[in-house]
């Protein structure tokens, strides 16, 4: 009796997507919330106290932060989206509208949240950059974040205590890095 042996290679690509979160490093400009709590206005919106934030209340005032260089993408690496995600409230009752901006060069989006008495954590997906290109690795290392207050009826406030983003990526190997799995089979022939 003879016996065949088969013997099947599969290959197949090992990369897979990955993500880094960064956080505010430094206050840029415009600089116009108040800091209540926190050592400084980058710890209070980095460490997630309650009682540590910042505070505005007129209409139209900015806080923003560069945002740390990211460490784990490398130059090659595709980057999908980032997701902004920060939380904010108003002790003082309704109608005040704050946002949270991203910005590349001078261009800036966001969305405008209605807040809430409570602390209410926000999530923002953006695929593309303000100026409507992809994300890169520049883009990201030039991201600044900002909270806005959009609408501030008189004798109200919004406050903010917590912003930072994730940056969602798909690692590329300077060479393809391959797995293989062998199969076999044992075939009876016959005679």
């Amino acid at each position: 009796m003879r016996y065949l042996f088969l013997t099947l290679l599969i290959f197949y690509s090992a990369a897979q997507g990955d993500s880094e979160i960064l956080y505010a490093d430094s206050v840029s400009s415009p600089d116009q919330w108040i800091n209540v709590g926190g050592a400084s206005k980058v710890e209070s919106v980095s460490d997630d106290v309650d009682g540590n934030y910042i505070d505005e209340i007129t209409q139209g005032e900015k806080q923003r932060f560069t945002v740390e260089d990211a460490g784990d993408i490398g130059p090659l690496d595709i980057i999908d989206s980032i997701v902004i995600h920060s939380r904010f409230k108003t002790p003082s009752g309704t109608g005040v509208v704050a946002r949270v901006n991203h910005i590349v060069s001078s261009t800036a989006n966001g969305t405008s949240r209605t807040l809430t008495g409570s602390w209410a954590n926000y999530t923002d997906t953006y695929s593309t950059d303000p100026d409507g290109g992809g994300w890169s690795l520049p883009s990201i290392n030039n991201l600044k974040v900002e909270a806005e207050t959009v609408t501030v009826p008189a004798l109200k406030r919004a406050q903010c205590t917590r912003i930072y983003i994730v940056a969602y990526y798909t690692p590329v190997p300077a060479a393809p890095v391959y797995r293989r799995r062998i199969y076999q089979q044992q075939m009876l022939l016959g005679d």
